[in-house]
């Protein structure tokens, strides 16, 4: 069984990091010039489009395996397996987001491959 605390703790890293980089990212006096956007264009399409759209998938599975083998219920008094099947779906069209999002930082990432800053 997987350790829960340690899952939503890679969570709040990873929402750290994002908004890490939103913030040194923002003024234009920040600068960043090649090769960084290539080097987080990679990393971005492995994490945040192809390895989130895997992790999307996988919490999909489960949350359908455990709405068909556990007893769930809805502290709001709603049908919880509608809700589970609800978020089930929801999860999978946004992994097939996040894996175009994936294509599309992986062409990014290619485009600006060979730019660099003359000196």
């Amino acid at each position: 069984m997987p350790d829960v605390n340690a899952l939503v703790a890679h969570a709040d890293d990873a929402f750290d990091a994002v908004r890490a980089m939103n913030h040194g990212t923002i003024w234009e006096s920040q600068y960043v010039a090649p090769p960084t956007p290539y080097r987080l264009l990679g990393n971005l399409s492995t994490a945040g489009g192809h390895g989130l759209a895997q992790l999307l998938g996988q919490l999909a599975d489960r949350l359908d395996e455990s709405a068909a083998r556990d007893d769930l219920y809805d502290a709001e008094g709603g049908d919880p397996g509608l809700a589970a099947a609800t978020a089930v779906a929801l999860l999978r069209d946004s992994a097939e987001r996040a894996r175009a999002v994936g294509v599309l930082l992986d062409r990014a990432q290619s485009a600006v491959a060979s730019v660099g800053v003359r000196d």
